[in-house]
């Protein structure tokens, strides 16, 4: 089906696809042999980024990584198309790549507003497009043209400037309207609204005023989604007079308010402190990693529990309806079930995660698709490019196959003036939970 010829020079082999096309097709599109726990796919070169990954010995003598590079796991549309996020909390440039599903990768686009928090995550995808969240903006991303397109810049009234201060991490896909929750602000607004947002015309609906009307101080904790009951998550605090208030305000698909929960908390987090997004299991449990590796829990009835782990808790990961911890304990990858009363089981070493560390500590064959023909290379010294440890990170994994997500890796790097410069690749790789 397809031919190639090789070639090598000095110790780096190169391939050259001849019919890229459908070598893509095959391989991506889901036709290949179903990949085993740690097992790692194709690599895909998508381009070089800025930062180097920092290495910290002081702990046992061992390297480990004490900085990783500002990626966010991968994520793919319903076509196959996988996008990249380059960038962080501290950050304002946003950089998203999209890797085609036929192959060659788009050059990267930016797309961010405001100055205050920095990329936020993906919120959703279309079959051939998907749409994140940075800063106050909500950007559209086209898979075929890898274009960026900031959604309601402004008000199409009135021409004010809209920050988003809220938005759900799903996107609602009905045959007549691909639809987001939101909350909005405009430039001279003393309080915001929960709009519907309709992303085919780019306008919203059914726009609401946030209630109570005597609420001030209002800030946004956080957001997340609910798969089970299909309910979008925005966590906030206020106060009236003199009492404070934090709430999980449930909202329904078409954006309305069903449930106001009210939750307990140790104390008050600061605006936008969830990192990454709140995650739900099917047991109606709710999860959020605060700064300083605080963990907060809660759920569908109120309450909350602040429980102290036992290991360094960095991300979440939802599987078959179960909802996990994510980190490191003596420098290995584990997970901790969230049970349904909210509290959490002992650490277990994570074996698909440490297996798939220890796959790249041998030379790693990467797909160069930069130019035509694409060609395989050598990357030696590779480590994950995103977190310290393969599939630990607070925003959801991508479903990328069965048994499958996406992850990057990071590569060959140079320096360059002051943060130097990073190689990058990415590859459907085997995940599993113990």
């Amino acid at each position: 089906l397809y031919s190639i010829m090789t070639t090598t020079i000095n110790r780096d082999l190169q391939i050259h696809v001849a019919t890229a096309a459908i070598l893509f097709t095959l391989v991506f599109s889901g036709c290949g042999e179903e990949l085993s726990p740690g097992q790692w796919g194709i690599f895909r070169y998508f381009g070089e980024v800025n930062g180097q990954l920092v290495f910290d010995t002081s702990v046992s003598g061992q390297e480990r990584i004490a900085a990783p590079l500002r990626l966010l796991p991968p994520f793919s549309d319903r076509d196959g198309n996988v996008y990249i996020l380059h960038g962080d909390r501290e950050h304002h440039d946003t950089t998203v790549y999209v890797g085609h599903r036929l192959g060659g990768f788009s050059g990267g686009c930016e797309g961010h507003k405001g100055r205050g928090i920095g990329v936020r995550g993906f919120v959703g995808r279309g079959e051939r497009e998907v749409w994140y969240w940075s800063g106050d903006a909500l950007v559209h991303v086209a898979g075929e043209t890898g274009m960026c397109r900031m959604v309601l810049d402004r008000d199409p009234t009135t021409g004010v400037s809209l920050s988003f201060i809220a938005v759900v991490p799903h996107v609602t896909d009905r045959p007549w309207r691909r639809q987001v929750v939101t909350m909005v602000m405009g430039a001279a607004d003393e309080a915001p609204y929960h709009a519907l947002v309709d992303l085919d015309t780019e306008r919203y609906l059914h726009l609401r005023r946030f209630e109570p009307a005597s609420a001030r101080g209002l800030e946004i904790i956080g957001t997340g989604y609910d798969p089970e009951d299909d309910v979008g998550i925005v966590v906030v605090t206020y106060s009236i007079g003199q009492e404070e208030f934090a709430e999980e305000l449930a909202f329904d698909p078409d954006g309305e308010i069903t449930r106001r929960v009210s939750i307990v908390l140790p104390r008050r987090p600061r605006q936008n402190e969830v990192r990454g997004f709140i995650q739900a299991s099917q047991s109606g449990v709710r999860a959020a990693i605060l700064s300083h590796n605080d963990v907060l829990v809660w759920n569908a009835e109120g309450g909350s529990i602040e429980n102290h782990v036992e290991f360094d808790v960095e991300g979440l990961f939802s599987f078959a309806g179960e909802l996990y911890l994510t980190g490191q304990q003596d420098e290995q990858p584990v997970v901790a079930l969230v049970g349904a009363d909210g509290n959490f089981g002992p650490a277990q070493k994570w074996k698909s995660a440490a297996d798939a560390a220890a796959a790249l500590a041998a030379e790693v064959k990467v797909l160069d698709e930069r130019s035509d023909p694409s060609l395989f290379v050598l990357w030696q010294k590779v480590n994950t490019g995103i977190s310290t440890s393969v599939f630990v990170s607070p925003h959801p994994l991508d479903q990328y196959t069965i048994g499958s997500t996406t992850w990057a890796i990071a590569g060959p790097n140079y320096a360059t003036g002051g943060e130097g410069v990073t190689s990058v690749a990415f590859a459907p790789v085997g995940i599993s939970v113990p």
